[in-house]
């Protein structure tokens, strides 16, 4: 418990909103970026404070606009994006070559750091457990399909990435946004806006849902003294 609220959930939280901060940049180049992310911050732990509903409520609008910008960015590049030449390259010589040393192993370990972290707050949903109606039964359904669903987005994005554009690109991508070299390579210009806009709705939802589960893990420490 004093780990999560000194380092683990706090720390998550201002790395998310700090993303939130660069991606607002988009929009309005030089904004300072620990002002606006404490202002996020300060603005979700209100909201939060005056109940689960309210936090609850912003939740759920925000889940949904960020799932529904994957799922288009998903359908752009399955029907209007595929990069015959991509996918010739990416997947034509899939295991060509490769090699399972303990040097390729590490090197997936190091790749992994960026997905993995992006999944930290997997099990948050367990927090509220305490709070749940038929726990036994909810919690865990809800973890599967969480965990499903977004795998299978995750999964289905990546897809998309190799189906649109070349290994080199991806490699290659400006301060490594892959989704946004995508996003240009099918909308051109308008793709950076649209994908900061994209990012910056996944970042301020996923500040809110860590806040409004790490408060239930503080609550029953405070509850149990």
């Amino acid at each position: 418990g004093w780990t999560l609220f000194l380092i683990i959930q706090t720390g998550t939280i201002a790395a998310v909103a700090v993303a939130f901060a660069k991606f607002l940049a988009v929009f309005w180049p030089g904004a300072p970026e620990k002002p606006v992310a404490i202002a996020v911050l300060v603005l979700l732990a209100w909201v939060n404070s005056r109940g689960v509903r309210e936090g609850a409520a912003v939740q759920n609008v925000f889940t949904l606009a960020k799932t529904a910008a994957l799922l288009g960015l998903i359908l752009l590049g399955i029907f209007g994006g595929r990069n015959a030449e991509a996918v010739s390259r990416n997947f034509g010589s899939l295991w060509e070559n490769a090699e399972w040393s303990w040097a390729v192993i590490r090197l997936v370990g190091v790749a992994m750091v960026g997905s993995l972290f992006s999944s930290d707050a997997w099990n948050n949903v367990t927090f509220t457990a305490g709070e749940t109606k038929n726990p036994s039964r909810n919690v865990p359904l809800s973890l599967a399909l969480g965990v499903g669903i977004v795998s299978a987005i995750y999964v289905a994005a990546n897809y998309v990435y190799l189906s649109v554009l070349p290994l080199e690109a991806i490699q290659g991508a400006p301060q490594d946004r892959v989704g946004t070299a995508v996003a240009s390579a099918i909308l051109g210009s308008r793709a950076e806006a649209l994908m900061a806009a994209a990012i910056m709705i996944s970042t301020f939802g996923c500040v809110n849902g860590m806040t409004l589960a790490g408060a239930r893990v503080y609550y029953a420490m405070a509850r149990d003294g």
